[in-house]
């Protein structure tokens, strides 16, 4: 996969951005989704949209700089877990056909979320260098299958002490928007598949056409992966960034208290290096 940066794994750090020519032709962003039983519908729904106004001009929707499809061994429809049903436009794709396979996941109490084909298909994809990006509670599916051993894994604050009891032996980041670890990528759903999908558009097609497609949006401007999760709901919290992180490592850390030398440290370090993002790129 050729791309216009790269992150130091799973930091704030990058290199600037190089611009795209306006005269675009080189080969689409190719991307394939694996959707689970109950799979959460905004968290797709967010990502392809953003693929969607990207791959054309103005709003024509056809898919020329961007590629999708929406993977299945099966024609059987794939229910979210609000009801909607969607249906697959493609078989399982060669990973060498892909830039990007994503999982998107759902309810938790799924007990079986992807059938046996669709995992053999995963395990292999795993063995190649694929690009592997979790979205929702994806990043669970991919877990489970030994896909992120040794890679930082990006989830909800909502969901830490669900991940910890099931994966004990990996360290959660659940205070980013998203994570991207070698040919690893996590994201816990929300708005982070927004910022993410903006975030792969701008390696490849360029800065500009991200920012096109976040202005189609309603949304200002991008978010760097390590900006701050929501907190969860507490009173008097406020829109302070600063109080924000600091509670979710708090939250996060519940049976062993953090001194507050330390989050403090993890606080400013995490600030400064969005703040680096965000005046050069």
């Amino acid at each position: 996969m050729s791309t216009a940066s790269s992150l130091v794994s799973g930091s704030c750090r990058t290199h600037v951005r190089r611009s795209v020519s306006p005269h675009w032709n080189s080969k689409p962003l190719r991307i394939g989704f694996v959707l689970t039983r109950d799979f959460t519908l905004s968290a797709f729904a967010d990502f392809i949209d953003v693929l969607r106004l990207a791959a054309d001009d103005a709003d024509q929707s056809r898919p020329i700089r961007c590629q999708w499809y929406v993977m299945s061994p099966s024609s059987q429809q794939i229910c979210s877990s609000c009801g909607v049903l969607v249906s697959p436009t493609s078989g399982l794709v060669a990973p060498s056909e892909l830039d990007y396979v994503i999982v998107v996941g759902g309810l938790l109490r799924c007990a079986c979320p992807l059938d046996s084909q669709t995992t053999e298909y995963l395990l292999h994809v795993g063995q190649t260098r694929s690009n592997i990006i979790g979205v929702c509670t994806g990043s669970f599916v991919l877990c489970r299958l030994g896909l992120l051993e040794g890679k930082k894994c990006c989830i909800s604050w909502f969901h830490y002490r669900d991940f910890l009891e099931e994966f004990d032996h990996l360290v959660p980041v659940a205070d980013q928007l998203y994570v991207i670890d070698g040919n690893r990528i996590t994201c816990p759903g929300g708005a982070g598949s927004t910022y993410l999908a903006a975030e792969l558009i701008a390696r490849h097609l360029g800065n500009s056409t991200a920012q096109k497609v976040l202005h189609m949006l309603h949304i200002d401007r991008m978010k760097p992966g390590c900006s701050a999760q929501p907190s969860p709901p507490l009173e008097s919290v406020g829109e302070n960034e600063r109080i924000s992180r600091a509670l979710l490592l708090m939250e996060q850390n519940l049976a062993r208290p953090v001194h507050i030398g330390e989050i403090a440290e993890k606080v400013v370090d995490a600030l400064h290096g969005a703040d680096f993002l965000e005046n050069n790129t």
